[in-house]
């Protein structure tokens, strides 16, 4: 056999394995195995391997100054120099606390958040006063229903369905709290709102 028969027939026997369909099917699993992966690192693990992703914004780092200014600093109570007009309460920030007096929890999360209302309350953050709001679910159920109707409407069915819940409103924003209540975790999670 000469080697140009022995190329032909080489090639013929590649280009029939091409047609078999044990390879083509070998091709199809590596082609779905490369598109999957090309997916889960496209929607997955490119945005987080980004240099502006946050896995949670309560945790957010990169501001380290707290940001607060006192009360006595000029700017006074109300809207302060926040956005909006004067008379407008976009400059006000509240904090909301729903507990009720029977849940073990809550009874654990007092102590702290009584630390973080001393130490943050009618402060200053980027041009929003701070105030903190606690309203018990049993006996202030009136104002609970108003808070999900006025605030958790956009969020679909969205209600207050455990205690304590901490949710921060800040204009027409509204962020919930979501990480283990502890003050560090608080503090934290106002100044990456505010």
């Amino acid at each position: 056999m000469t080697l140009e028969e022995n190329t032909q027939t080489t090639v013929s026997k590649i280009i029939d394995n091409f047609k078999s369909p044990s390879f083509l099917m070998y091709i199809a699993i590596v082609a779905l195995f490369v598109g999957i992966g090309y997916m889960i690192y496209v929607n997955y693990i490119a945005p987080r391997i980004s240099p502006a992703w946050i896995a949670n914004d309560e945790y957010d780092q990169s501001n380290q100054s707290d940001g607060t200014e006192e009360s006595g600093s000029g700017a006074g109570p109300g809207p302060g120099p926040g956005p909006g007009p004067p008379g407008e309460e976009k400059g006000q920030a509240q904090l909301y606390l729903f507990h009720t007096n029977w849940c073990p929890y809550c009874k654990k999360l007092w102590p702290i958040w009584d630390k973080v209302k001393e130490s943050l309350d009618r402060k200053i953050f980027n041009g929003f006063q701070l105030s903190f709001v606690e309203i018990d679910g049993d006996k202030q159920e009136a104002d609970l229903n108003y808070f999900e109707a006025e605030f958790l409407k956009s969020a679909e069915k969205k209600k207050i369905d455990g205690f304590p819940s901490i949710y921060m409103i800040k204009g027409d924003q509204v962020y919930e709290f979501e990480a283990a209540p502890t003050e560090e975790n608080l503090k934290e999670f106002v100044k990456s709102v505010l």
